[in-house]
């Protein structure tokens, strides 16, 4: 937009500037300071390059065919576009030719979103890092099934046969796979079975006398409990050196809580994540009976 409409453009980002620091003033005037702790002091999760290879994997894997295609479409694209200007004059032309600019454009907003990603190397992190980036891919393989479709030279035949016979049966397939792993997935964390579990969980809770400690802050809700603290981001502030867990310590040495409710156990990733090592000591102390509800555990003192 620089290189098109440059005057514009720097008003609109001068705009946008003071229209967001007069914005930003007016919330740390009203919190004392609390706003800029809230969004980014707080949200101080550790960062893995493993948690995120593992989730990209997780991720991106489910939409291979896709990712493939839009990889095409940039190439075939800017390979186009090369042809019909040259590669040394494709800048010159984001400032008179749309479709040179809408390429750049969607090509930037492709990799940007595409190193956003690289955020779900927090911990906490999930699918929905992401969604964006694949709403880009969209864009891309709509403009391929688009350019692709009719064949004006004979050297575009092979493109036009793929795009009318080919395209169209990995978009089926694709769309076809996802469905079914996606209903296995429910079946495994929402199947009647989970349901009950957590039914039961939630009646066991609703029946203790006094709050619960739980990194389960739904059932809580439901139950009708206070929520005393998250566990999880409690355990990444203490991790970062800003909160100190020596009071949620003594609470449980104390039986403050009448139950305290966990995501599986010792030995899974998902239980020390969320719980520094001292509390997960003193807890398994003073919390020794353990009832599980399939992945959910309730652990009560003596």
């Amino acid at each position: 937009m620089l290189r098109r409409y440059p005057a514009t453009t720097a008003r609109a980002v001068t705009l946008a500037a003071l229209t967001g620091g007069a914005a930003f003033a007016l919330l740390m005037w009203r919190t004392d300071g609390g706003f800029f702790r809230h969004i980014i002091i707080y949200n101080v999760n550790r960062f893995s390059l493993s948690y995120c290879a593992i989730l990209s994997f997780l991720a991106l894997s489910l939409y291979l065919p896709l990712l493939g295609l839009v990889i095409a479409a940039v190439f075939i694209r800017w390979r186009t576009l090369a042809r019909e200007f040259g590669c040394a004059l494709l800048w010159q032309r984001i400032g008179d030719n749309q479709h040179v600019a809408v390429s750049a454009l969607l090509t930037l907003y492709l990799c940007a979103t595409g190193a956003l990603t690289v955020l779900a190397g927090k911990h906490g992190a999930s699918y929905n890092y992401y969604i964006e980036f694949m709403c880009v891919w969209c864009v891309w393989i709509g403009w391929l099934c688009r350019a692709q479709g009719t064949a004006k030279s004979p050297d575009q035949i092979p493109a036009a046969v793929f795009a009318k016979s080919w395209l169209p049966a990995i978009l089926i397939v694709q769309c076809a796979y996802v469905p079914v792993h996606i209903w296995q997935f429910t079946q495994n964390h929402v199947g009647d079975k989970v349901r009950q579990e957590s039914a039961a969980l939630l009646q066991a809770v609703q029946n203790l006398p006094g709050p619960v400690l739980s990194d389960d802050l739904a059932v809580l809700r439901l139950a009708g409990k206070p929520v005393e603290i998250e566990p999880y981001i409690f355990a990444e502030l203490g991790t970062a050196g800003y909160w100190n867990e020596q009071p949620l310590i003594d609470m449980l040495n104390q039986h403050a809580f009448s139950g305290v409710v966990t995501d599986r156990g010792p030995g899974a990733k998902v239980f020390t994540d969320r719980f520094l090592p001292r509390t997960i000591e003193a807890m398994l102390r003073n919390y020794p009976h353990d009832i599980k509800f399939g992945d959910n555990h309730l652990r009560l003192p003596d």
